[in-house]
């Protein structure tokens, strides 16, 4: 019975270990990530989107439902799921320039994995140049939520 209860502990243990929540972005990173981008020219804006569709299909575990120039959606959330749907829009201001911003939601009522701003932050860094090809999925480079 002792051995019993012990192997019980040791499975609630670990699955309460594997819940556990990823590290929290700081507070710069999180003002990083509220910022939309912002491109200037249209063949800024051109650069910056094919980047997002880049970005989108390495990142989401939905694949892409619809992209037109202004705006690119993944299929999803499924109930229950962690993972998210993302939604990408380009905004433009009539000048030639654009905002650009991208939204996400999981069917988890739980919450999401990893929370949206560690993606929203690996977006913005992905698309501006400063981080060329983190993966959130994958983990496969090192980033805010790595740490």
């Amino acid at each position: 019975m002792a051995r019993i209860l012990k192997v019980l502990s040791a499975g609630i243990f670990l699955t309460l270990a594997a819940c556990a929540a990823p590290p929290k972005l700081t507070p710069q990173e999180m003002a990083e990530a509220q910022t939309p981008i912002a491109c200037s020219t249209k063949a800024e804006c051109d650069l910056y989107w094919q980047k997002a569709q880049i970005w989108l299909v390495n990142n989401s575990s939905y694949r892409v439902q619809s992209a037109t120039d202004t705006v690119i959606s993944t299929y999803g959330p499924i109930n229950g799921q962690p993972n998210f749907a993302f939604t990408i829009t380009k905004l433009p201001n009539g000048n030639g320039g654009a905002l650009i911003t991208l939204q996400g939601a999981c069917g988890n009522m739980f919450g999401c994995i990893p929370p949206l701003e560690g993606f929203v932050l690996s977006f913005r860094r992905y698309v501006v140049g400063e981080n060329l090809g983190y993966n959130l999925r994958t983990n496969s480079d090192p980033s805010p939520m790595a740490k």
